[in-house]
């Protein structure tokens, strides 16, 4: 059973990722080998691998029809109606719902709705304009919508629909809790309910490996079926109605709860044990978890590459394989202590590998922070549950247990707030096919060092070879940045991925141009380059991979705030503005013609107007200003594309620059194709940084790349060269920390 649910996942991949027909040659293997070495399961095998390929053929390899495609791939807005499918799910840093829309010579298609609004709920049906575009993602779905003006409620959930709203939404309503973590925690832990969680505490949570807490999972679906079904025991129900009574709350516990791939993955492996339970046939938790794969699988295709699915199967493996023989090897510590050591440590020891495709690093205090919060998990959990299917008919009990159950999660809260910022909470790990590769012997030469004495030399050595090694990359890559801040460059580039943040500095005082997406990002180059205040701030404008990571900005002092006067509504917006609020910082909106000194130089602001009210929308709002230096000039262009580029040429651009002085751009848009020729040709720059990292928009444009050294500039790319530094005190002096 084992070996065919992970033969069935192999074949999914290779079905996706490779082509249809090599799909089915892996299928037919897949059976062959069942056939040999397991043939009392081929019949069963047959059954699941056919209806394998025939949900497929229907959710995958069943394209939409020419016309509608033509539609998704020139990004039409079209008006009509969606249908959701989930519930709002936190994506980055806006929310992800499935719906299925459907217009004027458009057939109902399944896509994504990303956008700002969260609240969503399945069941609902809007009428909306929303723009498309092609699914990108290596996973379901056939477009990417973004919605053009607020979506219009048509019909509220019907049946089963509505009542698990009704729930859903009364259990979120009457919650409360000590404050705004503790009460979001509670929900978390009862219901994967992850957007009130504040941003940094959901961010310490991830870095110190909590962030499994507030994705449901087995131990919730045993605690439904164990509440319900000896709770009906204790008021002497018959054995055939609690199993019944059992099954059917774990089912609605699911929906409530919502269609997570973990969820899932729980609620079909506790249904599996309990169906076996009721049928008098005991079950291995090993053979569950394989029967919940091959099931799901066979119905679901795109759960082979669904990462939160294959989060939930690799811990609930370590838990299961790994887990009994730590815990016997530390039978002489406090049992409490001993198990939560040998869970934690198992649970995340089998997700390394997957966990280094979502993040190259990993989490140092895990297993710590696992250990410290265990103790309060079950006591919450327990709690939240109960809460929740209270909150319909008893509400004010139910409002009362979750407060107390705040008091637990408060702790765990302090715990990710505690740990999260110690220095080195995480080590940066590679996720190349080498690095994913070492995670995956390091993990295996772990488990057998464990599991058996035979080769129990070999694996610590493995193992010991494996950890030094990683030390040593470790401090290599601390020491380039250290020696690349140790040169003292005047301007700095930060790598902060798919984003723009750049420093400048003259004498004693220190500019930064834009924070990017990731706070931890731009906190690491401030302090890398070790910038305790910011004499001026300069925010081009408010897309999120500009100011998104202004939480970074913390633990430094903040001097001017400059930023675009552009009519902008959105939740970044409310996001800068609350954290220069705490701080005391007033924002100024710059317009065209500001100056100021700026150490041995000045800076001015060449775009937009005050109001901008000359740009169709923020991009061509963004700031663009010369910074001078004595021997050098650098020119920051935030967003801008070619109209606004050709504009600021006609208001005189080249009066501004000193050909006297090499000229350092900060090319606009990550390097997007949408960029004027005549521009760059006219300016000539002598060095252009691009600011890019891993994206879906084809960024930067290969034929800007030609056109920038056609003209004789040096081209400087973060997403291949890491942090990028130019010093000019005697000639032009360049440098880079290199990936790190």
């Amino acid at each position: 059973m084992i070996a065919l649910s992970a033969g069935i996942w192999l074949a999914r991949i290779v079905e996706l990722t490779v082509s249809p027909i090599i799909g089915v040659i892996s299928f037919l293997v897949v059976l062959i080998a069942v056939r040999f070495h397991e043939r009392r399961l081929l019949s069963f095998a047959i059954l699941v691998s056919l209806i394998g390929l025939t949900t497929s053929t229907l959710q995958v390899f069943n394209a939409v029809a020419d016309d509608e495609l033509s539609m998704i791939e020139n990004k039409l807005v079209l008006e009509g109606e969606f249908r959701v499918e989930s519930d709002s799910q936190p994506y980055g840093d806006r929310f992800k719902t499935w719906v299925v829309f459907e217009s004027t010579n458009f057939s109902p298609t399944l896509g994504s709705l990303v956008g700002e609004n969260g609240d969503f709920r399945w069941g609902e049906r809007y009428s909306a304009r929303l723009s498309l575009e092609p699914n990108w993602q290596q996973g379901r779905g056939h477009f990417i919508a973004t919605e053009m003006d607020s979506s219009v409620l048509i019909s509220k959930p019907q049946n089963i629909q509505s009542v698990i709203g009704e729930i859903r939404s009364s259990f979120l309503e009457t919650l409360t809790g000590l404050d705004q973590d503790s009460t979001g925690l509670v929900a978390g832990l009862a219901v994967g309910e992850r957007t009130l969680l504040s941003d940094k505490t959901s961010e310490n949570m991830r870095k110190v490996a909590l962030t499994h807490l507030v994705a449901v999972s087995g131990a919730n679906c045993a605690i439904v079926l164990a509440s319900v079904y000896f709770g009906l025991g204790l008021l002497r129900v018959r054995r055939t109605a609690r199993f019944v009574s059992a099954l059917f709350s774990l089912v609605i516990y699911v929906l409530v709860v919502g269609f997570d791939p973990s969820v899932l993955r729980a609620g079909f492996m506790a249904a599996t044990v309990i169906v076996a339970m009721w049928l008098g046939r005991g079950v291995r938790p090993l053979r569950a978890l394989a029967l919940s794969m091959i099931i799901l699988l066979s119905f679901d295709p795109w759960l082979c590459v669904d990462f939160a699915f294959a989060l939930s199967v690799f811990s609930t493996l370590g838990i299961l394989v790994l887990a009994p023989a730590i815990y016997q090897k530390l039978h002489k510590l406090p049992k409490a202590l001993a198990v939560g050591l040998s869970v934690s440590f198992s649970a995340q020891l089998y997700c390394i590998p997957v966990m280094l495709m979502l993040q190259p690093e990993l989490p140092v205090f895990g297993v710590l922070a696992n250990v410290l919060s265990e103790p309060v998990v079950a006591p919450v959990t327990v709690l939240g549950i109960t809460a929740v299917f209270l909150s319909p008919v008893f509400p004010a009990a139910s409002s009362l247990l979750s407060f107390i159950a705040s008091f637990g999660t408060w702790w765990i809260a302090r715990v990710a707030n505690s740990l999260a910022p110690l220095p080195q909470s995480t080590l940066p790990w590679p996720n190349d096919f080498a690095g994913l590769s070492l995670a995956v012997i390091l993990a295996f030469a772990i488990s057998l060092a464990v599991l058996s004495e035979r080769y129990k030399t070999l694996s610590v050595a493995i193992i010991t070879v494996l950890i030094l090694g990683s030390a040593a990359g470790f401090a290599e890559k601390q020491l380039r940045v250290y020696q690349f801040a140790n040169q003292q460059p005047q301007v700095v580039n930060c790598d902060v991925g798919q984003g723009d943040a750049l420093i400048v500095k003259s004498n004693d005082k220190t500019m930064l141009i834009d924070v990017g997406r990731d706070p931890d990002l731009i906190e690491g180059c401030l302090r890398s380059n070790r910038i305790e205040h910011i004499d001026v701030l300069m925010l081009s404008h408010f897309d999120f991979d500009h100011v998104g990571g202004i939480g970074g900005l913390e633990k430094v002092s903040i001097g001017k705030v400059l930023v675009s006067g552009f009519n902008d509504q959105r939740e970044a917006v409310d996001r800068v503005r609350e954290f220069m609020q705490e701080r005391n910082v007033v924002m100024t909106v710059a317009f065209r013609g500001m100056s100021g000194d700026f150490g041995a130089g000045f800076w001015e602001i060449l775009s937009p107007t005050a109001s901008a009210s000359e740009a169709q929308d923020a991009n061509e709002a963004s700031l663009v200003a010369m910074i001078q230096l004595p021997k050098l000039q650098l020119l920051a262009t935030g967003d801008i594309g070619e109209e606004r580029q050709n504009k600021i040429l006609q208001e005189g651009l080249q009066g501004r620059v000193n050909s006297e002085k090499p000229l350092v751009l900060k090319v606009s848009h990550h390097g997007s194709a949408d960029q004027s020729d005549q521009f760059h040709e006219s300016l000539s720059p002598d060095l252009s940084i691009i600011s890019v990292g891993e994206n879906s928009y084809g960024h930067p444009d290969p034929s800007l790349i030609a056109k920038l050294r056609s003209i004789g500039s040096t081209v400087l790319r973060t997403d291949t060269q890491g942090m990028i530094g130019i010093d000019s005190t005697e000639g032009l002096k360049l440098l880079a920390t290199g990936k790190l």
